[in-house]
């Protein structure tokens, strides 16, 4: 494993002058309605996945002071391990790609609930749970079904877990953005749906754009935080005797929707990319690329805004690096990156 160096060096002037054009450019509407200070993060170490074999990162989690797992989008295996602090320790890969047993055709939703990894297969509607450690002693995958929603409806494209149950989409009612499903899988709660007018037009359209959001839980199971990934909306929500209250919700400005409401533009901006949070602050990495451009993915994104649990803005941070998953550490933020290289790297904040 590439060994980590820390480089103390001023910022260079162009990338100061790259992140204000960034943030005076036409597509950032939401940036410029923060109204907080910028503060600009340079890497401080970084990984190369490429010598592993990984070129399409996923999401990365941060599972103890040495381990981290990342999904990956290709490849033979869902998941892999790797230990930071030993050079010569090999990256263990988990979960097979595929239909048999232990194996998963397509999963999703990696994050850290407790001590575990949960992990969620989207073709059974099985959310699972990998022992880490335990996996890690005996060289071979250690799991267990959390919920299984096969014989829910409606199920769960992806989702986020908490003490009461699972955070996730609603499917089957329009008139929901996000819903609170209990330790079965039974849908108990939800938040009502994203209210641009432009929305209205194809019914399909507006669930499948509030479908396409990303879910985040404070470590006490009481508080939650909705992005969505095509427009600069987000939602809170205190979970209070098995209920969504929603108590603060910002909509920026709407998707570009094509013309007659079957789908998104290709100039929409892209909005948020990956959430985080510890007990105090919420993290959104934020994209503002076109969906499709000549420079870069629009998932790669330079942008991240920090939230207090009250829903108010408290800094935006602009990277050095190009990055579309991260995960919160302490201090520490790891993000991932595919383009142009697949690369772990390391921020302090």
């Amino acid at each position: 494993m590439m060994t980590m160096k820390i480089k103390e060096i001023a910022i260079p002037v162009i990338l100061m002058m790259v992140g204000i054009c960034s943030c005076n450019s036409p597509d950032s509407r939401y940036l410029r309605s923060l109204n907080v200070e910028h503060e600009f993060l340079n890497a401080v170490d970084s990984i190369s996945l490429e010598p592993y074999g990984v070129y399409a990162p996923n999401k990365i989690v941060r599972v103890n002071d040495s381990l981290m797992v990342l999904s990956l989008w290709k490849g033979d295996h869902h998941l892999l391990m790797l230990n930071i602090d030993e050079k010569d320790c090999n990256p263990l890969f988990y979960i097979k790609r595929g239909r048999g047993p232990l194996e998963i055709a397509q999963g999703g939703s990696l994050h850290m609930f407790g001590n575990s990894v949960v992990y969620y297969d989207v073709t059974t509607s099985n959310a699972v749970k990998i022992d880490v450690l335990k996996s890690l002693t005996m060289q071979k995958t250690v799991l267990d079904t959390l919920c299984c929603f096969a014989q829910r409806f409606p199920k769960p494209i992806f989702l986020r877990s908490c003490d009461k149950g699972y955070i996730s989409c609603n499917m089957a009612d329009d008139a929901y953005w996000y819903s609170l499903y209990d330790l079965k899988g039974n849908l108990v709660s939800n938040v009502d749906a994203i209210q641009y007018d432009i929305l209205k037009q194809s019914r399909d359209c507006r669930i499948s754009i509030m479908a396409s959001s990303l879910y985040c839980v404070d470590p006490t199971s009481t508080k939650v935080c909705v992005a969505n990934v095509v427009s600069p909306s987000i939602s809170f929500a205190y979970i209070v005797d098995s209920a969504l209250h929603e108590f603060k919700r910002y909509e920026i400005s709407p998707p570009t929707i094509k013309s007659g409401g079957n789908g998104l533009s290709h100039d929409n901006i892209s909005a948020f990319q990956d959430i985080a949070c510890d007990s105090d602050y919420v993290y959104l990495l934020y994209s503002g690329q076109m969906l499709q451009n000549d420079t870069i993915p629009s998932s790669e994104c330079k942008h991240l805004i920090q939230y207090s649990w009250e829903g108010k803005p408290i800094k935006h941070f602009v990277l050095d690096k190009n990055i579309c998953s991260i995960c919160i550490y302490d201090n520490e933020l790891l993000g991932c990156s595919e383009h142009p290289e697949a690369k772990i790297f390391k921020f302090i904040l």
